[in-house]
């Protein structure tokens, strides 16, 4: 057993014991669910599988999933219970997975549960499955040691370190935005690739409900949107017809694209309504980058202010168009997770704002986006 498990399992254990609760139940006949997966049946009914831990001293692996069903999630944890020996706990639950079919009918229901329990960790995310969520609960490989939803769960902790960034969506965050008029929510989505879970896309919701995925590279301009960020990596081509008199020794006026790798150290992301009856806002994005890498066949001196200035304009345009097509994508899915509509009620004063009000009128805002790069720094180009 790996360090890292047993450091875990330590703190579950001291967890539950020094948990308050009004009847005594014995470690060794609990199986502590680490995470849940979600699946809607042909029959309409609720079958979830459970990745646990389980301490009976005779047991061969520490680890195991369960499945049941039920008209509810807790006559599915009813029935999961009859094919264990253990009295399953929801409390420590680390990550709740969804198939894609009960993504789309809605998961609030599943959620509510989870959001009563006092127990339930904060740092417990949620993610859907691109096909179904036992597909990805009940798999098992060589070089998956550890329990599957721990697995899943460090997954998604990995992709949201300082050089992959992705927008972590806990419990809390959800039924925020869930509940908020005027925002909603985004999920990862894994999929299995070379036999491995990956994160591939991200899970787009109207209120609750999936709605469509976006490429996983959308994720800096959420990242950007949603709050600061430290050392986010970001590759933007830009095109290189305005440096065709500024390349030196190379053919590059032949060639369409520079290609830059820019580490990002600061950013700043502010929207203002402009026009309340137009729906016009205007969305301004500054970010402070380190040019790290520049691809172009032939050299272009950046240290020259009026190549650099130039650079940062088209670095700024090439963002702007990643934005407007962010933003179109998002307005035929009728969801608005960059929070506009947050916003537009913040500056309504006329009545109070519904979602389904904001649902209908999202589809026409027009955004002015407004991106300033500044290159503070840079390394080697190539």
């Amino acid at each position: 057993m790996k360090a890292k498990t047993k450091i875990l399992l330590l703190l579950m254990i001291l967890s539950l014991l020094l948990t308050g609760c009004p009847e005594k139940r014995q470690l060794e006949k609990q199986g502590i669910i680490n995470t849940r997966g979600i699946d809607i049946t042909e029959e309409n009914k609720v079958k979830a599988n459970f990745a646990i831990f389980q301490f009976e001293e005779q047991a061969q692996e520490i680890t195991k999933v369960v499945s049941g069903t039920g008209n509810t999630t807790t006559g599915a944890v009813n029935d999961a219970n009859y094919e264990s020996n253990f009295l399953l706990e929801l409390g420590k639950i680390q990550l709740d997975l969804y198939g894609l079919e009960a993504a789309k009918h809605g998961i609030a229901p599943y959620l509510d549960m989870l959001n009563r329990n006092q127990n339930t960790p904060d740092r417990m995310y949620l993610a859907v499955s691109k096909t179904s969520a036992e597909e990805i609960i009940k798999m098992q490989d060589e070089d998956i040691s550890m329990n599957i939803g721990q697995y899943l769960h460090e997954v998604i902790e990995e992709s949201s370190t300082e050089e992959k960034h992705f927008p972590k969506i806990t419990l809390q965050k959800f039924m925020r935005f869930y509940k908020d008029v005027g925002r909603d929510p985004i999920l990862p989505i894994f999929e299995i690739l070379d036999g491995m879970p990956k994160i591939t896309s991200i899970g787009v919701f109207q209120d609750d409900k999936y709605v469509g995925q976006l490429s996983i590279h959308n994720r800096e301009l959420f990242n950007f949107n949603f709050g600061r960020v430290k050392e986010e990596w970001i590759e933007v081509s830009v095109p290189s017809e305005p440096f065709k008199d500024d390349l030196e020794d190379g053919s590059s006026k032949d060639t369409d694209k520079l290609h830059a790798s820019l580490n990002v150290l600061k950013n700043k992301s502010k929207i203002k309504l402009l026009n309340e009856d137009s729906l016009e806002f205007e969305h301004s994005i500054k970010l402070d980058v380190n040019l790290n890498d520049l691809t172009a066949d032939g050299e272009l001196n950046i240290e020259d202010l009026k190549v650099q200035k130039k650079f940062e304009t088209e670095l700024g345009k090439e963002i702007q168009r990643r934005y407007e097509k962010l933003l179109h994508d998002l307005q035929d899915l009728k969801s608005d997770p960059l929070g506009y509509g947050e916003i537009y009620r913040q500056n309504h004063r006329r009545k109070k704002l519904t979602a389904k009000e904001w649902r209908e009128l999202f589809p026409d805002i027009v955004v002015n986006y407004n991106i300033e790069v500044s290159i503070i720094g840079h390394g080697e180009t190539f």
